[in-house]
C-alpha cells in the first residue's frame, strides 16, 4: 500500500504500544517499514515546532505529486490499525489527522 508521508507519521502514532507477542512482532516490522532512513529525513528536510508539530518539504509538491513509500500491510497488521481508528472514534478521540485515516482505512464502516 502507498502511504504519505503524513500517513507514516500518523499511523506510526495510532498503531498499539501494547499487545501480545504475535501482534507486537508485526507492529514492530510496520514500524520499522514506516520509519524515515536517513536519506529520506535529509530529502524532506523535517522541522519539528515548539507546539509538537512536524513540518517538511516535499520534493515533487510543484508537481502535484507527493512523496510516497510502498508499505506492506497484511490483512493481521490492516485489522489491528482498523480496530486502534474505531476505538479511537468509540472514545471520541479522532483529530483532523487520523480522521483523514480513518476514512481511509475504514471508510463508512
Amino acid at each position: 500500500m502507498k502511504v504519505t508521508v503524513k500517513e507514516r507519521i500518523v499511523l506510526l502514532s495510532v498503531v498499539p504500544k501494547e499487545g501480545d507477542f504475535k501482534t507486537l512482532k508485526q507492529i514492530r516490522k510496520l514500524r520499522e517499514d514506516l520509519s524515515f532512513s536517513d536519506k529520506e529525513n535529509k530529502m524532506l528536510k523535517f522541522v519539528y515546532s515548539d507546539n509538537g508539530n512536524i513540518n517538511w518539504i516535499e520534493p515533487n509538491k510543484d508537481r502535484g505529486k507527493f512523496y510516497t513509500k510502498e508499505v506492506e500491510i497484511s490483512d493481521t497488521l490492516m485489522a489491528i490499525i482498523v480496530d486502534a481508528l474505531k476505538m479511537s472514534d468509540k472514545q471520541k478521540k479522532l483529530n483532523h489527522d487520523t480522521f483523514e485515516l480513518y476514512e481511509r482505512f475504514v471508510g463508512d464502516k
